[in-house]
This record gives C-alpha cells, sequence and structure tokens, in this order.
C-alpha cells in the first residue's frame, strides 16, 4: 500500500494497532524508509517502543514533524520552493543574527540592547536561536501570527 492515510482515532493504542497492520505488510520498496509524521519526539518514541513490542523488530523509518513534511512534499512538487528555504529553523537563526543588532536602536528593541549591552556574542547567539524556535513553533501551532 502506498500513498497518504490519515487515521484519527482519540485512543493512542487504537492507531498503534491500525499501523501494525500496515507497516506489517511487506514493501515494495524495501529500501525505502517508512514515514510516519509525528507530533513531537515522545510520539516517535512510543510509537517506536508499540512497534518493536508488537512485530518484534522495528527500524528504517523517519518520523518528520508535520511541518517539515509538508515542507518536503511542497519542495517535491515545486523545486523552485527550495531556494526559500529561510523559514527552516537552522537558516532562520542566522538570518535573524545577522539582522537583529541593527535593530537594537529602535524602540520596541530597548530591552533587547540592555539585554546585550556586555557584547557577549553568545548571548546573540543563543537569542537568535530562541527567536527561529519561536517562529518555527508560531508556524505549526499559530500561523496566522507570522502571516500578518
Amino acid at each position: 500500500m502506498s500513498g497518504f492515510f490519515l487515521y484519527t482515532s482519540n485512543r493512542m493504542e487504537h492507531l498503534a494497532g491500525i499501523l501494525t497492520e500496515i507497516v506489517s505488510e511487506p514493501r515494495k520498496y524495501a529500501f525505502s524508509p517508512e514515514i510516519i509524521v509525528v507530533q513531537n519526539r515522545g510520539m516517535q518514541r512510543w510509537l517506536t517502543l508499540q512497534l518493536s513490542d508488537r512485530i518484534g523488530i522495528w527500524s528504517h523509518c523517519e518520523y518528520p514533524f508535520p511541518d517539515s513534511f509538508i515542507r518536503t512534499l511542497l519542495v517535491a512538487a515545486f523545486p523552485e520552493l527550495a531556494q526559500q528555504a529561510f523559514w527552516e529553523p537552522d537558516i532562520l537563526h542566522w538570518r535573524i543574527l545577522k539582522l537583529l543588532p541593527q535593530f537594537l536602536e529602535q524602540e520596541p528593541f530597548i530591552e533587547l540592547k540592555r539585554y546585550l549591552s556586555d557584547s557577549n556574542p553568545v548571548k546573540l547567539y543563543e537569542l537568535s536561536r530562541q527567536i527561529a524556535d519561536l517562529f518555527d513553533q508560531y508556524s505549526v501551532y499559530r500561523p496566522e501570527m507570522v502571516m500578518n
């Protein structure tokens, strides 16, 4: 079976049973990984343990988060979007690191300027990383706030 399937339930154990049935079927392409979209690493770990327990052995699976999975699908369908990967947290982090210092003189950034006043590059690096992570979380949970 190949394609995109969405299963819903209010019981994780029920969904794990359905998933076990699906992944137990022989695959057409043995060297391509099984792709299971998860919301967090805890869910990934729980599913891995459940599948290992139910099947006996479980490997060669990718667990992307929803935003990463959708981005991969979009880039596969529209290759020109690969150039617009600036929303990826690792890329966005470096863009924020470069741009943030030039905004520190503006009114809304006065507290950040005070925080970064000792010119410690580690503080700027960590702050940029946290801002990029927040934008990534907003893009998943509150996309309307990022789009405005």
